[in-house]
């Protein structure tokens, strides 16, 4: 498949990106559950743990403002900075995704990974409409 210029860049970051996220995981993770870090963390704060990935992305805006008011960062690089917030925007959606599929028990009890970090059953369903708005009298 020939690529359009800018492509073959961006699926070579992705590359990168998939590298990092199997090295690091290697630290963070454990055998069971390569997520598991994440989701105990997100327990400490009491959020999903999507949320707690968005926290962390958070934290990498912060530094990149850092960056564009002083012009340079003291530890990781720009790059660096950059990769995390797509391995953390990507490993969110994952944890998005997994909190919406529907729980396979019919009770809401927390379930457990076998590295012991609790995963909070989440109601797969829409929220309801908002209530309507109550209208001035005339």
């Amino acid at each position: 498949m020939n690529l359009r210029p800018g492509s073959a860049e961006f699926c070579a970051v992705l590359d990168e990106i998939k590298q990092l996220h199997l090295r690091k995981t290697l630290d963070y993770g454990c055998d069971e559950d390569a997520l598991s870090n994440i989701r105990s963390s997100s327990d400490v704060i009491n959020v999903s743990p999507w949320a707690g990935c968005i926290l962390r992305i958070s934290d990498k805006m912060h530094r990149l403002r850092s960056y564009f008011r002083r012009g340079r960062v003291e530890f990781d690089g720009i790059e660096d900075t950059l990769l995390d917030f797509a391995c953390y925007a990507i490993i969110a959606l994952v944890l998005y995704r997994e909190s919406r599929t529907p729980c396979p028990s019919s009770s809401p009890s927390p379930l457990t990974t076998s590295c012991g970090s609790s995963i909070e059953h989440v109601d797969s369903r829409e929220p309801g409409p908002a209530p309507a708005a109550h209208s001035r009298p005339t």
